[in-house]
């Protein structure tokens, strides 16, 4: 078996494409949403739009716009005794609400075209009956 050898120029051509893949840039996504909400609770509507636009083409299998609800909390544990000192960490997700019928939308070819806006109406609803607290969100 042969191992193939390569030229220092051929080298210098895949680091560049190498580069090039790492550094494609990703499409710019930006979220309007019709009201201005702090918090949302159950029966609360989001509705709004969600545009992308691509700077490069841009293939893809499947875009997924989801709302989810987490918590997370730590407790420190301070010591006189190193091995005694440390933090316990809790983590929760308590909601996930997706955005149906996204894929009625996708362009045919599943390729976002450089430059070209792609706007889509955003609707999720809080009808879940597990979700009795109020979402508090961060601008």
């Amino acid at each position: 078996m042969s191992i193939p050898s390569f030229g220092s120029g051929d080298n210098l051509a895949l680091t560049a494409r190498l580069r090039t893949l790492y550094q494609v840039q990703k499409p710019d996504i930006k979220i309007d949403l019709s009201r201005d909400a702090r918090s949302f609770t159950t029966g609360d509507q989001i509705d709004g739009t969600v545009s992308i636009t691509a700077a490069v083409d841009t293939p893809f299998d499947s875009i997924d716009i989801e709302f989810i609800g987490s918590s997370r909390t730590y407790v420190e544990h301070i010591s006189s005794a190193a091995a005694m000192s440390g933090r316990t960490e809790a983590h929760q997700q308590f909601l996930k609400l997706q955005q149906p019928r996204l894929h009625l939308l996708y362009p045919s070819d599943r390729i976002l075209c450089a430059g070209q806006t792609y706007s889509s109406p955003l609707s999720l609803s809080f009808r879940n009956s597990s979700c009795r607290e109020s979402v508090n969100t961060k601008s």
